[in-house]
């Protein structure tokens, strides 16, 4: 955890375990359609100034990341006499949850703006209107709570002046949400059987 705190831990019956794991579930197939739907329009409208840059998608993406670690996190736990102790702390940390996410996340799915790492030219068809073939991954913009934070939140920085938004690049956007929906994808089964 990134504060040093004694753990809270919590005992939930096994049925409101898997009620949570399925909120969480579904909370990010939620966030990442909503990205998509954001990225869509903004590419729909390239020259209207009221979406000129797509960051209130990448926004709710960091929430998705963010939910991902949540999950994984309570996944990580194994029911015992039909209970489940928490380490509640741990579903409440963004830290633990975007390091969780992180862990388990391919590189593209990390980052979503700033410099090229490597490029592909292999043919995969399109990404939110984007054409997947000249797909570019991009690293400089990492996901987490402060880039949310930012994107969402105007502020000072130590300067006294105003926060500038973080670089978006809807390449690497669209080619995040399309990486961590396929993955996301790969879950839902264990999901749709309990709903």
């Amino acid at each position: 955890m990134s504060k040093k705190s004694k753990p809270q831990i919590r005992e939930i019956d096994e049925k409101v375990w898997n009620e949570l794991k399925i909120r969480t579930f579904n909370n990010i197939e939620s966030l990442l359609k909503s990205a998509r739907i954001l990225l869509d329009h903004h590419n729909q409208l390239k020259n209207n100034k009221l979406f000129e840059h797509p960051y209130v998608a990448a926004g709710l993406y960091t929430y998705a990341v963010e939910e991902y670690g949540k999950l994984l996190i309570l996944e990580s736990y194994k029911p015992e006499k039909n209970k489940i102790r928490l380490e509640y702390n741990k579903l409440i940390d963004h830290c633990e949850k975007f390091q969780k996410a992180f862990d388990a996340l391919p590189l593209p799915c990390q980052q979503i703006g700033g410099q090229t790492i490597f490029k592909t030219d292999k043919p995969k068809g399109t990404i939110s209107g984007i054409p997947w073939k000249t797909m570019e991954i991009i690293k400089l913009m990492p996901i987490d709570f402060e880039a949310r934070k930012i994107i969402f939140y105007s502020d000072l920085d130590k300067d006294d002046k105003v926060k500038s938004l973080p670089q978006v690049d809807v390449m690497s956007l669209a080619g995040a949400i399309y990486r961590f929906q396929k993955i996301i994808d790969k879950k839902r089964s264990s999901f749709s059987n309990k709903s």
